[in-house]
């Protein structure tokens, strides 16, 4: 049982210092693309500019460290150079799994960083309200992640396809990023992680320490196939006209 947690959150305290990990390394290969969808035109603009602009906007996030394939290291140094993203510190080779990219971010954060928030690069549509509020949730919390309610009925099947129960979607929810952390429990997560980890509260979850939920929102979707790029084209699009 990891026993670091404390509460960070007092309110007469300065803001926390808060270290952002976008991580962008993956290929994406359901998108079928010859383009990897961190960079796919959305808007007329890559994906992983509008998700480090979306980053940008939290004013408890003191730097972001972006993480990349080796070979995408110019074309993301592009992107951060005509997008408005001044918090981008570093940009990092990944590894070979979206765990040893996110261990690569982690040892390069700020030493003074309280809190590590950790997001997907093909996540644009997240809010700065909502990183905000996951921030303060781990400050208090010592862990916690962006999710929603399940809003479909799920069921489980067996190996040949056949339903073997309906679970009940009230217990049921549907993660998110950012996933956030003070910083001594997410490090202590990664000194020895499992590489197949495709979600950074798993390993901590492996510490013992319960991970609060902050309600996230329907818009925050990771685009993963070629039908998200349209949704997320049409929740970007209100925005930028609600901005207007």
């Amino acid at each position: 049982m990891f026993e670091g947690i404390k509460s960070l959150f007092v309110s007469d305290e300065p803001d926390p210092v808060c270290s952002a990990i976008v991580v962008a390394a993956g290929k994406g290969t359901r998108m079928e693309s010859d383009i990897k969808k961190q960079f796919l035109p959305l808007l007329g603009r890559p994906v992983l500019a509008h998700t480090l602009e979306a980053i940008e906007k939290s004013e408890w996030v003191k730097e972001i460290l972006l993480v990349v394939s080796e070979e995408d290291i110019l074309t993301a140094k592009d992107i951060v150079a005509s997008s408005d993203c001044d918090k981008v510190t570093k940009i990092i080779a990944g590894g070979k799994n979206r765990a040893e990219s996110v261990s690569k971010g982690i040892r390069e954060i700020s030493d003074d960083a309280q809190i590590v928030l950790i997001h997907d690069g093909v996540r644009p549509c997240v809010k700065a309200s909502l990183i905000d509020r996951c921030i303060a949730n781990a400050m208090e919390y010592g862990a916690s992640a962006l999710g929603v309610k399940e809003k479909n009925t799920v069921k489980r099947v067996n190996k040949n396809g056949f339903i073997e129960e309906t679970l009940d979607r009230e217990e049921l929810v549907q993660m998110q990023t950012p996933q956030c952390f003070q910083t001594e429990i997410i490090k202590k997560a990664y000194e020895n992680f499992d590489p197949s980890a495709t979600d950074d509260c798993a390993l901590v979850e492996q510490l013992g320490v319960k991970i609060h939920i902050t309600e996230g929102s329907y818009a925050n979707i990771k685009l993963t196939t070629r039908e998200d790029l349209l949704t997320l084209s049409a929740f970007i699009d209100a925005e930028y006209n609600r901005e207007e």
